[in-house]
């Protein structure tokens, strides 16, 4: 986490001064999530049988919230990387919080030539990493799977996917408000391993591949970098004007 926040500030000082419009602001929001789980299981490293189990439970219903970076790279486009904290849904008792990296690529259509409100359509893809310590799978059932009781759990603790979202934008005092609209999905998703000997001393491996799916609804409000310049030191910009 700490290369990627590096990674971020680095963008943020090669480009401040290049860039038509550089912009840091907050973010927040609510999330509705889904799963859906594929269950495989393997006798001394070999497929002996597979499970399809998908959650069709009610969606967990989360706040969403954290910080965002937005650069233009001219009117159209503009990139944004966001840095959210989320609960998502395990399917299962308890739940999962990430910290949430998604990098967005903006296409801005102005209402109106010249004008400062526009509506934008973004894609691109998200890494996230978990850190609660729960386990949502001990003895839990999903579908038509049940995860066998008092049994060690391997859990990854990455999900990477991609999204896609559409939304609003305008001036709004001395900054800019975002409306968006985003689904995201995992493509490869969290991997959750289960290994047990059986009375025959055989070994039985459990590999179940989680995949998230994610719609939310945000607001953001930022400013424009020479913006906070001018708040951060206001006696220097007076003297230099």
């Amino acid at each position: 986490m700490k290369r990627i926040i590096f990674l971020i500030i680095l963008f943020v000082i090669i480009y401040s001064e290049s860039i038509a419009q550089f912009c840091i602001g907050v973010q927040g929001g609510a999330s509705a999530s889904f799963i859906s789980f594929k269950v495989k299981d393997y006798l001394n490293g070999i497929e002996d049988e597979e499970f399809l189990a998908n959650h069709t439970g009610s969606p967990i219903i989360a706040p969403i919230g954290g910080f965002m970076v937005n650069v233009y790279y001219d009117k159209r486009f503009s990139f944004q990387s966001e840095i959210l904290f989320e609960n998502k849904e395990p399917g299962l008792s308890g739940h999962q919080y990430f910290i949430h990296f998604p990098e967005m690529i903006r296409y801005n259509i102005p209402v109106k030539p010249k004008s400062d409100k526009s509506f934008f359509f973004e894609t691109g893809p998200y890494f996230s990493y978990c850190f609660s310590k729960e386990n949502p799978y001990d003895g839990n059932s999903v579908g038509n799977y049940t995860f066998p009781p008092n049994q060690t759990y391997y859990i990854s603790k990455t999900d990477i996917g991609i999204g896609a979202g559409i939304g609003y934008k305008q001036q709004w005092g001395i900054g800019q408000i975002d409306f968006c609209l985003k689904f995201e999905h995992s493509v490869f998703g969290q991997i959750t391993t289960l290994e047990q000997m059986n009375l025959e001393n055989q070994e039985v491996e459990q590999v179940a591949r989680l995949r998230h799916k994610i719609l939310s609804l945000t607001v953001s409000y930022s400013l424009p970098v020479k913006t906070i310049k001018k708040l951060m030191h206001p006696v220097k910009h007076t003297e230099k004007n």
